[in-house]
């Protein structure tokens, strides 16, 4: 039931914020879907708070005071959220919805 609210709301979102930038754009939804589903996934990577980034941090902390980060079983590096997945999934759609759209037009 989580990951479906989590699919449902991440998904509202994602295709809201096309539309809208799309409007204000007075553009087509597809010129705008790939670029939105890459900039959430890429927020979404660096505030889930699991990428690299933040576990180099936790490494340098760990090195200089000498304890060791314990991590629960829900917040260990490599465990992104499923909205990440979605986004991921949205990206990759709207690519390949994009390409077939203008090859088209070639």
């Amino acid at each position: 039931m989580k990951k479906l609210l989590s699919l449902i709301i991440t998904l509202c979102i994602l295709f809201g914020a096309t539309y809208l930038l799309s409007n204000l754009m007075n553009s087509k939804m597809i010129d705008w879907a790939f670029g939105i589903g890459l900039f959430f996934t890429l927020v979404l990577l660096f505030l889930s708070g699991k990428g690299n980034f933040s576990v180099n941090i936790d490494n340098q902390a760990q090195a200089a005071s000498g304890i060791k980060q314990h991590y629960e079983e829900t917040n260990y590096p490599g465990k992104y959220p499923f909205a990440l997945y979605v986004s991921i999934t949205y990206t990759i759609v709207s690519f390949i919805g994009m390409i077939g759209y203008y090859w088209k037009e070639i």
